[in-house]
């Protein structure tokens, strides 16, 4: 029994996705929601339009609007699409985490990937995994606000570029788990603890603080748990907030410090599975620009030298370097020396799957697939060398290519020594880019080591003004190397329609009476009963019962009865306490409100 309203699945077909991006993507199927899902957004919705009437930033309520977003129902993404083209962005259905990288190319291109998922009912205050409360009711109206739209993809271009480290991809991936076990029906309190105790495992973990990291920090504080305002009276704007009815509640006890936004946010840590104990508070968008761009300024991709080189050893993951003919070397930087006066580097040794690329673009002719396992490459011109012998000038512009099959050796001014075979040699406008030889033998008097090698690149080039993580042409090395495979998740439901049927076909029932305001005793006593027989945990259709009693002045005798059961599952279910709360003093003041007029 569905509720989606629509029997086809829902696929974006956005031309400007990249083909690497493309496998990120899912279909929504608007059948899997049900009735059960539609009122758990329904009760998110209601509750957080009335809280955040004044405590949100107003772009907020005129963002909900703009998108169109209803209250009673769980959106389709192809609409959300259509609605965010008004302020020049896209949408574009995913499904559960997909990695950072991703997701930060995605926001940079302006498109937000919108999980299907609708988090489970006893997962409305809060959920850990992505979903579609959290992306279309959390992120999707604020990017309306045309300056934050813009910070949204300042932000997405400057994290493309950081170095990320090997844990942190072990801490994504224990996010994951816990996040999709805690969201899977099927999942057992065992199953959960243990991804739990990965979790923390991964978490205490985190020795190195890598750029990836500090610029997850400073996108949790500004785009997911920001405020933004006076400090003293501040109101929110971030999407987990929005989207989190326990963590927005309690986003303005005392309890919760409030500290000005500045770039030390970049130094604090956060647990993804607790509330807050602070937040930070922007005057506005422009500071929040202006910490990011002070930020990138330390950047290894706009610092370059022995500070980019360092952070890319460090962090032993794939990176790119650029050198300063233009060429772009992708692969791990296992060593490298630079010149303590100059800062200039004197040797590069950068482990495969290696690329080299151009704008972006990677060789035709050099692929990844092709290219050797290693390049152990002296820097700067030498000193000295000769080619069969004969002593030779010119080290930037010569010809090599005319000198194929003979042996080159050269010494540089650092000490370093190499000599191989010339078997072709690469330049751009006449100036010699890379020479690859074979028979290869380079001294290297830092490590007071030879190595031999069967072939290798020999680099032109004198600075290295750039070091940044990822690849230079990103689709062609994740093609090649299949280093990021990922096998998008499918839009999976909440509930076997055919084992909780009864109290699927309850919910819509009520919905029906609600929406048509034609409330049936006998059909109200049965879901009753129904409830009190087979379904003694769940609070939320009991809640839509007093809603339902509210709303069409029904006194209903039942009234006490239901009002008596959910007092007493706040103690049977604490878990479900605060949700219980806010949702009968919202009916208190509906009350109120009705008796009022």
């Amino acid at each position: 029994m569905s509720a989606g309203g629509k029997n086809h699945k829902e696929v974006q077909a956005i031309a400007e996705i990249p083909k690497h991006l493309k496998p990120f993507t899912t279909e929504q199927d608007p059948s899997l929601y049900s009735w059960i899902d539609h009122a758990g957004w329904r009760f998110i919705m209601q509750l957080s339009a009335d809280y955040f009437e004044e405590r949100a930033h107003p772009i907020y309520r005129q963002g909900l609007k703009a998108t169109g977003i209803s209250i009673e129902r769980i959106p389709l993404i192809s609409e959300m699409d259509e609605a965010l083209k008004k302020f020049g962005w896209r949408a574009v259905n995913v499904s559960g985490f997909i990695p950072p990288a991703a997701f930060l190319e995605f926001m940079e291109l302006g498109i937000l990937p919108i999980a299907c998922e609708m988090r489970k009912v006893e997962n409305l205050n809060y959920t850990p995994a992505p979903d579609i409360v959290h992306e279309a009711a959390g992120h999707a109206p604020i990017l309306a606000d045309i300056e934050y739209a813009n910070y949204v993809k300042s932000y997405g271009k400057v994290a493309t570029k950081a170095i990320f480290s090997k844990k942190d991809i072990q801490l994504f991936e224990a996010i994951r788990a816990l996040s999709d076990i805690k969201e899977k029906p099927s999942s057992t309190e065992e199953q959960i603890a243990l991804a739990q105790k990965n979790f923390e495992r991964a978490y205490s973990d985190l020795d190195y603080v890598s750029e990836s990291t500090q610029l997850a920090r400073m996108s949790w504080w500004t785009i997911e748990y920001g405020m933004i305002g006076d400090l003293n009276k501040p109101v929110i704007y971030g999407a987990g907030l929005l989207s989190s009815l326990g963590e927005s509640f309690h986003t303005f006890d005392k309890n919760v410090k409030k500290i000005p936004l500045s770039q030390d946010c970049i130094h604090q840590a956060y647990d993804i599975t607790k509330h807050q104990p602070q937040l930070y508070v922007a005057p506005n968008i422009e500071s929040m620009k202006k910490i990011l761009e002070d930020y990138a300024n330390t950047m290894a991709f706009r610092v370059g030298g022995s500070y980019a080189l360092g952070k890319a050893k460090h962090a032993d993951t794939t990176t790119t370097t650029v050198i300063d003919s233009g060429l772009n070397i992708t692969g791990v930087v296992k060593n490298f020396s630079c010149d303590a006066e100059t800062d200039y580097p004197s040797f590069l040794n950068i482990k495969g799957p290696l690329q080299l690329s151009l704008n972006g673009k990677e060789l035709a002719d050099w692929t990844t697939k092709t290219l050797p396992k290693r390049i152990l490459s002296p820097m700067g011109a030498p000193t000295e060398f000769s080619i069969d012998g004969k002593s030779q000038k010119d080290w930037w512009n010569i010809n090599f290519n005319l000198q194929k099959g003979r042996l080159l050796k050269a010494t540089f001014e650092s000490g370093l020594s190499i000599e191989g075979k010339i078997a072709e040699g690469v330049s751009l406008d006449g100036r010699n880019l890379f020479l690859n030889l074979t028979g290869y033998k380079y001294h290297c008097c830092y490590e007071n080591k030879t190595y031999e090698l069967e072939n290798t690149l020999l680099l032109f080039g004198t600075i290295v003004p750039s070091v940044y993580g990822g690849a230079g042409d990103q689709p062609a090395y994740l093609e090649a190397t299949e280093e990021q495979v990922y096998v998008s998740n499918t839009h999976q439901a909440n509930y076997d329609t055919a084992e909780y049927q009864d109290l699927i076909s309850a919910y819509k029932s009520v919905r029906d009476m609600r929406e048509a305001k034609t409330p049936d005793s006998t059909k109200l006593n049965e879901i009753i009963t129904l409830l009190a027989e087979q379904y003694p945990k769940d609070w939320l259709l009991r809640w839509e019962l007093l809603e339902i009693n509210t709303k069409l002045n029904l006194s209903a005798p039942w009234e006490e009865q239901i009002s008596s059961e959910l007092e007493g599952m706040k103690t049977t279910y604490p878990q479900n306490k605060e949700l219980i709360d806010r949702g009968l003093s919202y009916l208190a003041k509906l009350k109120t409100q009705k008796s009022a007029a």
